[in-house]
């Protein structure tokens, strides 16, 4: 009996050898890891083929895009700014002075122009549009001319270009402030505005240049500024000069014939008298007639 336990134990305790696979079992598994590999392969090369079209069509979008835009975006137009010189000034729903009045405007308010007609301006305040009287407005240079006494009309001319940045979507304006007057000047400053179609601005550019330096006359000054993401929206520009400062004063304006009519106008009765000089006419001294002679009568 301890002998049988004994076997028992010991063909309990032998380990069993794992079968070996035949020949042809070897083959089947060879032939379907290639398959797998094979469909594998496949498959990432069916990979590696969408990702090369994948980018080859964004690149077709990126270049279409480009030259779309850089075909059917146009320059923007360049506007004019005015104010009003008097307060409250009509708005009128017509050209004509006898027309409807819709608003008025401030002495503060900026005008965009976009119409002008013969002695009026078409304007834009909100949501009014109408007309105003052209000779009641002028530019910011007019008023600046008029407040620092100088003869020349437009002592400063600003020039302005734009360029178009297609990749990223951006205006770039550049510019230059040439100085016609003989006086030097210096901290100019400009205004650039970026404007849609109903002339509101979708940004202010505000930049002061000349700090350091002087524009003397024929001289110019550049300034650069970049209108992030604008291109295609903003469809109008505007630029002026806010102010400047003159190295010199001015020398005086001419006097004119109002001016002399008015100094006349002024000038009291007394002081007229005592600085006139024109001599009083006398009467003309009738000629003396000839004595008429007496006959003597004749003795008889």
């Amino acid at each position: 009996m301890a002998d049988k336990k004994h076997s028992k134990g010991a063909d309990k305790a032998k380990p069993v050898e794992p079968k070996k696979p035949t020949q042809e079992e070897i083959d089947f598994d060879i032939e379907a890891d290639l398959r797998k590999l094979k469909r594998s392969s496949n498959l990432l090369a069916i990979l590696f083929v969408a990702l090369i079209l994948a980018f080859i069509g964004l690149m077709g979008l990126i270049f279409t895009d480009f030259f779309v835009l850089q075909s059917t975006v146009p320059e923007p137009k360049m506007v004019e700014v005015s104010y009003p010189t008097v307060n409250n000034l009509p708005i009128y729903m017509d050209p004509s002075q006898l027309s409807e009045k819709v608003g008025y405007l401030k002495t503060y308010d900026r005008v965009f122009e976009f119409t002008k007609i013969p002695g009026f301006l078409k304007v834009r305040k909100g949501s009014v549009t109408g007309y105003v009287e052209s000779v009641k407005m002028q530019t910011r240079m007019q008023a600046l001319t008029i407040k620092k006494n100088l003869a020349e009309l437009n002592p400063l001319r600003l020039f302005v270009e734009t360029k178009q940045d297609i990749k990223n979507y951006d205006l770039i304006v550049s510019g230059k402030v040439f100085n016609n007057i003989d006086i030097p000047v210096k901290d100019v400053e400009i205004n650039i505005f970026f404007l849609n179609d109903n002339n509101d601005i979708l940004y202010k550019y505000t930049t002061k240049i000349a700090t350091d330096t002087q524009i003397k006359k024929g001289a110019n000054e550049e300034f650069e500024t970049v209108g992030r993401g604008l291109l295609g929206k903003a469809t109008h520009l505007c630029a002026e000069i806010e102010n400047f400062t003159l190295t010199q004063q001015p020398p005086p304006l001419p006097a004119t014939d109002d001016d002399c009519a008015a100094d006349k106008k002024e000038a009291s009765p007394e002081k007229a008298a005592e600085g006139s000089t024109v001599k009083k006419e006398e009467p003309e001294k009738k000629p003396a007639e000839p004595a008429k002679k007496t006959e003597e009568p004749k003795k008889p």
